[in-house]
């Protein structure tokens, strides 16, 4: 684990700096955060001196990247005009709280649509404001999702087709998470198909703009299109998927984000044993 970076999506219901305090107690050193409710379009004030204190304690603790999850509501490449216009607003409030609350990437689900070519248009000029208010070297992350419905960015072309229609792609990057790779249907169970997986994401995508891994396994099987998170090893991924993955050591410099349950005790420390347990059968 030396070198790496790694964490979990941490509640800030008990306030910001508790959630700083929490990821060190977990002997974590990485922190994602939702900023509100992902569920309500309610916009969340923050306290000039909480925001302050959050900042310098991060800084202390040397926690980072912190990354920001966009709320669940924003669907910025919606074939309904109103739900875009919302979305995108709301998409620029949560790069407004990125950058107040000193955020390094806001992950975005890109959302679904019927129309896709216009879908992806609209969801580009929404990064596009979007990204202004990031400042530095802040990034807005497309996260790859499981494929249901019409959604957008399932698939390593659909993604690439999202970052060729930006107009600064510096402002973007990519947060894959592995539970929406194998629910699509990549199957890196098989070691020879875990390889056949980056060959495409370098061909279409090219590994320098995954910035971020939501490392979650899957309670459904390869193929579902079904999002639902399990604990490491314990799903169909299973341990030895997890080891394909770490075993190309193209993972090696990308922060970790576990997005597991919390359905019983101390859920977070097993899942970062599990971790450890991976991320050393994965050894040369």
């Amino acid at each position: 684990m030396k070198g790496k970076r790694f964490g979990f999506h941490l509640s800030i219901s008990k306030g910001l700096t508790h959630s700083l305090h929490e990821t060190i107690e977990l002997g974590c050193n990485s922190l994602q955060v939702f900023s509100r409710n992902p569920r309500s379009w309610k916009k969340k004030r923050f306290n000039k001196n909480e925001v302050e204190d959050f900042k310098k304690v991060r800084k202390d603790l040397s926690i980072f990247p912190l990354v920001i999850h966009s709320i669940y509501l924003i669907n910025a490449c919606s074939d309904n005009f109103d739900i875009y216009k919302k979305s995108k607003r709301l998409l620029v409030e949560e790069a407004k709280t990125t950058e107040l609350l000193g955020g390094d990437f806001l992950v975005l689900h890109p959302g679904s649509c019927k129309l896709v070519n216009k879908g992806i248009k609209r969801l580009a000029s929404a990064i596009d404001t979007a990204s202004k208010f990031l400042s530095g070297n802040k990034k807005i992350l497309i996260e790859n999702v499981a494929g249901g419905g019409n959604q957008i960015g399932k698939n390593f072309d659909e993604l690439k087709r999202i970052l060729d229609r930006v107009k600064n792609p510096d402002k973007i990057g990519i947060c894959l998470d592995t539970c929406h790779l194998f629910a699509y249907g990549y199957n890196f169970r098989v070691e020879m198909n875990t390889m056949s997986m980056f060959s495409e994401l370098f061909d279409m995508i090219g590994l320098e703009k995954i910035n971020l891994i939501h490392l979650n396994d899957s309670k459904f099987d390869l193929g579902s299109k079904r999002d639902q998170h399990e604990h490491l090893g314990k799903g169909k991924i299973g341990t030895n998927g997890f080891v394909n993955l770490f075993k190309t050591g193209f993972l090696d410099n990308i922060p970790i984000i576990m997005e597991t349950p919390k359905d019983f005790e101390n859920a977070d420390k097993k899942n970062l044993q599990m971790l450890k347990k991976i991320l050393k059968k994965a050894k040369p």
